[in-house]
């Protein structure tokens, strides 16, 4: 989402993208893996998913 907000700053299509970007990331979510027993119990991304910016 970052890469779209980029290439296409200065449109509505990059503003929606960047606010997703930020609440994904604020919510704990970068790297989360449905299916992972641990990321699905957390809603969040677990240890070994979790993705640093």
């Amino acid at each position: 989402m970052q890469a779209i907000a980029s290439t296409f700053s200065g449109t509505k299509a990059a503003k929606i993208a960047a606010e997703a970007a930020s609440v994904i990331e604020k919510n704990g979510r970068l790297g989360y893996l449905r299916g992972c027993g641990a990321c699905d119990a957390a809603n969040a991304a677990c240890p070994a998913h979790k993705k640093k910016r």
